[in-house]
């Protein structure tokens, strides 16, 4: 999505979450759940060669079938993406790769801990300026593990990012935070995940909260001059 349209947010809390994972009271087990096959993701659904970029909050999916469709061939400098995401390379059109999803999967191990994301702001220029500066603040809550996990993908240097460095995704796979992980079981499915959403249909939407849809702006319609416009489009 065009980086220029998306506005930038900030979770207040975990009040943003779906009921089922805010009643849960293993945060560690259900992030480091979630997080396996946004791991697998970048390293068996995407060849060397592509990036995911679509790595986020909003779209990890939790005990249904999910796959990674937004891929691009080689090196791209395309600005696209959530702002809190971003990685600095993407920021400073340097031509990024793989990197930036294990930068963007730093950022959602901290999001799912602490309810907000490492950098952001209320301008999304100002996210950029934070991204860039690359300084963390962990809540206090958080582990040593995960932290140094955190700090190991949030590396400004790509060079020396976990997971794009000479090992790839076994450094990753061998960090302590995920020394409980049976990783051949996690491609096969054959881990039982903590929570299974029930959903009745494709487009159930009953694990999320309810909002007043009535709120949003409706735009005017289209006058019949403008629509002359468009005419023989």
């Amino acid at each position: 999505m065009p980086l220029a349209i998306e506005p930038g947010f900030a979770l207040a809390n975990t009040a943003d979450f779906p009921p089922a994972i805010k009643t849960h009271k293993s945060d560690k087990q259900l992030v480091s759940t979630v997080k396996r096959p946004s791991l697998c993701g970048i390293t068996v659904s995407s060849p060397a060669s592509q990036t995911a970029r679509m790595l986020r909050r909003e779209s990890s999916r939790m005990g249904v079938n999910s796959n990674t469709n937004d891929r691009h061939v080689n090196m791209t400098w395309t600005l696209c993406g959530t702002p809190e995401y971003l990685a600095p390379e993407v920021i400073q059109s340097k031509g990024h790769g793989r990197a930036v999803d294990w930068w963007a999967l730093g950022v959602l191990i901290f999001e799912m801990l602490s309810g907000y994301p490492p950098f952001f702001d209320d301008n999304p220029f100002g996210i950029y300026q934070k991204i860039l500066a690359g300084k963390l603040e962990f809540p206090r809550h958080l582990d040593f593990y995960v932290k140094d996990l955190v700090k190991k993908f949030l590396v400004i240097d790509r060079a020396r990012r976990l997971g794009n460095m000479k090992n790839g995704a076994e450094d990753v796979k061998k960090h302590r935070w995920f020394k409980t992980v049976d990783w051949d079981a996690v491609p096969n499915r054959k881990l039982k995940p903590p929570i299974i959403p029930k959903v009745s249909h494709e487009g159930d939407t009953s694990n999320f909260e309810a909002y007043p849809e009535d709120e949003w702006k409706k735009e005017t319609p289209v006058s019949p001059k403008d629509l002359e416009i468009f005419k023989n489009f």
